[in-house]
């Protein structure tokens, strides 16, 4: 799931039988959820993120055997999906997040860090993790990108923490988490105290 001009948007998945291309919208004005425009392909465990005033659906499972490296990016005044450059790999289990118009995702038991620049329809390498993750949750805070957790390539889940500074390609290692987690979502919560 991602949100996107207000609304929540379900995209994709796999209903124990097949890889879905059903794309599904809340909006808590109407409190109700009605189906748009379905996937160009069916995938599940891609990585779903909005950046500016699109929703960018990134690699994903196309069968129990196949992934796929295609970007569906999705325009909601339109209702229409469309293909942009294809990603540089070829993977499922993969997370992604956007920070300053442009998306980073990893994850998919890469130990790289990629970007994609949607202004100029590009992807980059940015950095390189000292593990290879898959599964992993993401955030931004202050202007870092944090990595928490997720699994290894045995499938075990890991506490480690590393945050990336999307500015210099920066990557440090955090205090890891008080426990081992994967397949999960993080978010960032900001606090404002008054005085």
């Amino acid at each position: 799931m991602a949100a996107l001009q207000g609304r929540l948007y379900a995209v994709g998945g796999f209903d124990g039988m097949d890889r879905m291309g059903s794309v599904e919208r809340y909006s808590s004005f109407s409190n109700e959820w009605l189906p748009v425009a379905p996937l160009l392909e069916a995938v599940s465990s891609a990585a779903l993120v909005s950046c500016g005033e699109m929703l960018y659906l990134i690699g994903g499972a196309v069968n129990d055997f196949s992934n796929t490296n295609k970007v569906q990016c999705y325009d909601p005044m339109e209702n229409q999906w469309a293909y942009v450059s294809p990603a540089p790999f070829t993977l499922r289990c993969i997370n992604a997040v956007s920070f300053n118009g442009t998306i980073y995702v990893m994850g998919g038991l890469m130990d790289k860090i990629y970007s994609y620049s949607p202004k100029m329809d590009v992807w980059s390498e940015v950095a390189t993790l000292p593990v290879s993750v898959e599964s992993c949750g993401v955030t931004v805070c202050n202007a870092r990108i944090y990595i928490l957790g997720g699994r290894d390539k045995s499938g075990i889940g890991i506490d480690r923490v590393h945050s990336l500074d999307p500015s210099t390609g920066e990557l440090t290692e955090e205090p890891p988490m008080s426990r081992c987690v994967s397949y999960h979502g993080c978010v960032t919560i900001t606090q404002h105290i008054r005085r």
